[in-house]
């Protein structure tokens, strides 16, 4: 399995976009437990990555 992350930044480096391709996977979900259908557990862990993304978001937006 391959994965590539793409993001794009504002001018200041703040994430505003971010993409990631998952290469060999089929349907499955990437990460996830090993016994449910339908995932990868040598995959990323694409929740917490999706939690920090909008964390980092949200974090920048109280400033």
């Amino acid at each position: 399995m391959g994965c590539r992350r793409y993001r794009d930044q504002t001018g200041e480096g703040d994430v505003i976009v971010e993409a990631w391709y998952l290469y060999g996977m089929a349907h499955n979900y990437p990460y996830g437990h090993p016994e449910g259908n339908y995932t990868d557990p040598a995959g990323p862990d694409v929740t917490t990555a999706g939690y920090q993304f909008f964390s980092d978001i949200a974090a920048r937006a109280k400033q």
